[in-house]
């Protein structure tokens, strides 16, 4: 089986940057790890981007072009089906954002060991800006400070409890999660807050999200712009809430809701759906209705209102 589908993520609606993506995508085929691929995942980029990215970059890479403005957590999901189909099966799908270098030849084989032990659904490397961990954990002094960082390794490699989160630029998610729900990343999302529901897609196949000691990746924050087709600043203008601004849905909260009493909680960090800690024993979900719920309500494909195999793409 191959180890990791490498997947690079794109978007041209407010902007391109090919001359950085290779840069970011020549620090991955500088990795040393075998046995995976490489996959830009591309939104609406311009032909001619694209084909400069194909002609500078160090060794070929597979291009799935996405011709119509969807959010990342469907482009995402569509590149590794499309990997999957090309491919066949692997051990973990890495999602890489556009503004990630990575710094040490071993960082991608460091994070694919971490997710060889089969104890995670949910791998992720440190990043040196927006990480997410001021607004989960309260360390440093605001957004910008990630100087206590450090408090997280204590005991080694961080595992995330249930109910919180880290934002995600540089993770791998498992062919565990793939097989249990049918696709990656949850994708009622048009732009804000879901990254808050990974936890428990791991705690409903018992398995855990883990943080990297070992790997900080460099992260040039909003690189294509934040949810570029979907305008979440728009969203907020019309005064609109950031925890509700759904894809194809009519609100994530109330799909949230539903699972609450099959253990499940949604953007904890402001209080909008709060899991029961009585059905966990730890890090899983002792109630094994959780799985169905995600499988059924927090996937477009699952739920009948996006066909995948419809979505527009190009090649070159």
């Amino acid at each position: 089986m191959n180890k990791l589908a490498i997947i690079f993520n794109t978007c041209g609606i407010s902007g391109e940057h090919p001359q950085q993506y290779v840069k970011a995508i020549n620090s991955i085929l500088d990795q040393d790890i075998t046995d995976s691929k490489v996959i830009v995942s591309s939104c609406m980029n311009s032909r001619s981007a694209m084909e400069y990215v194909k002609k500078k970059v160090s060794r070929p890479v597979t291009f799935n072009l996405i011709q119509e403005p969807l959010p990342v957590n469907v482009t995402f999901n569509h590149s590794a089906l499309k990997a999957k189909e090309l491919f066949g099966d692997f051990e973990g799908y890495l999602y890489v954002d556009s503004g990630i270098e990575f710094t040490k030849k071993t960082d991608i084989f460091s994070l694919y060991q971490l997710l060889a032990t089969d104890d995670y659904g949910m791998v992720a490397a440190q990043v040196d800006s927006d990480g997410g961990y001021f607004q989960w954990f309260n360390l440093g002094e605001n957004h910008y400070d990630h100087t206590q960082n450090h408090q997280f390794f204590k005991n080694g490699n961080f595992d995330i409890p249930v109910g919180k989160t880290i934002n995600l630029h540089c993770q791998i998610f498992s062919k565990a999660i793939m097989d249990a729900y049918g696709y990656l990343f949850p994708d009622i999302y048009a732009s804000f807050c879901s990254e808050s529901v990974f936890s428990f897609l791991c705690a409903a196949i018992r398995k855990k999200f883990v943080l990297s000691k070992d790997v900080i990746v460099t992260h040039l924050k909003s690189m294509d712009g934040p949810s570029s087709g979907f305008n979440p600043n728009s969203w907020l203008m019309q005064g609109k809430p950031t925890y509700d601004h759904p894809f194809l849905v009519d609100s994530v909260v109330e799909l949230a809701k539903k699972g609450h009493e099959f253990g499940f909680g949604y953007e904890e960090c402001q209080g909008i759906v709060m899991h029961n800690p009585d059905k966990y024993d730890g890090f899983f979900c002792n109630d094994e209705r959780l799985k169905d719920y995600i499988r059924d309500n927090q996937f477009v494909g699952n739920l009948g209102l996006l066909n995948y195999d419809n979505i527009k793409i190009d090649t070159i």
